[in-house]
């Protein structure tokens, strides 16, 4: 069985993927699963290697985690650009691109017509357990009741603070 190939040459970075892997600028997370899960490190490994894999993996948390588009399954290939000196890599302020690119999504998000969204959504929904108590998933703690109101992990429900009759 011949499958097709390509090449992704980035700066000093190559790698290789199946055809049908890139989608016009962006490559499929599965992809770049496929081609890290290939790579071997060990002490021996090339320096070149090793720089190549760390790319890709930092390729792979940026687009598949803390930067996802709306699809869920592909990476811009964008961020190479702030991959190619990996050692200044560690130095940018990866939080505060991960907000802006939240930020963005949700305002985007609340356009006429917009489907989906993207961004790290996990933090929304931390942001939203910490400010919105009845949202939290049960911590383990027992649910003290005093009187008709009821109090979580010692904080005292909305209800309780807009003077609400339960």
């Amino acid at each position: 069985m011949c499958h097709k190939q390509f090449h992704v040459i980035f700066s000093n970075c190559t790698m290789l993927f199946e055809e049908g892997a890139l989608k016009g600028s962006r490559l499929q997370v599965k992809a770049i699963i496929e081609h890290i899960s290939h790579v071997h490190i060990t002490p021996d490994t090339p320096h070149l290697t090793v720089v190549q894999y760390a790319r890709a993996v930092a390729l792979l948390l940026l687009g598949g985690t803390m930067c996802p588009d709306s699809s869920g399954n592909l990476v811009s290939l964008l961020y190479l650009a702030k991959l190619e000196d990996i050692v200044a890599a560690r130095n940018y302020s990866w939080g505060s691109a991960v907000l802006a690119f939240l930020y963005r999504e949700l305002c985007n998000a609340s356009e006429k017509g917009k489907a989906a969204i993207g961004g790290a959504l996990q933090l929304v929904q931390i942001w939203a357990w910490s400010r919105i108590i009845p949202l939290c998933p049960g911590l383990g703690v027992p649910r003290v009741h005093i009187g008709p109101h009821q109090i979580d992990n010692n904080r005292v429900l909305p209800e309780v603070w807009c003077n609400v009759e339960l």
